[in-house]
């Protein structure tokens, strides 16, 4: 996951679009948000844990019905994509376990391989010295 310690926000055509990079002379990205910061109001410690929202998301009616009466459609929407991607969590994690574990099996491979490549030039080397010193050129020149 990419974290974007640079961020800011502005509205192009009734669109709010989020911005970020990671720094000086890094790539730019950008994504149109559904919730625009609220910057009129102080932030207090409970906005700060939007894990609130997933719990038992399916049976916390008292959530939903504050949603609904807030009446913000940005606001839900928001909610409902952190759910979506809260959900996809666990998948993340194994992708991403089994690509580690993916990728040690690859240079595990590798380094095999290239023993192998070693042994190979090597002997290659070996069986050509073996030629040099023998004369193998000359004493078959010399029998044809």
């Amino acid at each position: 996951m990419t974290a974007l310690p640079f961020l800011s926000y502005r509205e192009v055509e009734g669109r709010v679009i989020q911005y970020g990079t990671e720094g000086v002379n890094q790539g730019v990205y950008s994504q149109e948000v559904a919730l625009k910061p609220d910057l009129t109001s102080t932030e207090r410690d409970v906005d700060r844990d939007p894990e609130y929202f997933m719990r038992d998301p399916t049976l916390n009616y008292v959530v939903a019905q504050a949603l609904e009466k807030e009446g913000d459609p940005e606001l839900t929407t928001e909610v409902v994509h952190f759910r979506a991607l809260h959900g996809q969590i666990s998948g993340v994690v194994e992708r991403g376990e089994v690509i580690d574990q993916l990728l040690l099996d690859v240079e595990s491979f590798k380094h095999k391989y290239l023993a192998v490549q070693a042994t190979f030039a090597h002997e290659l080397h070996q069986s050509r010295e073996r030629l040099v010193k023998g004369r193998a050129h000359s004493r078959v020149e010399r029998a044809t």
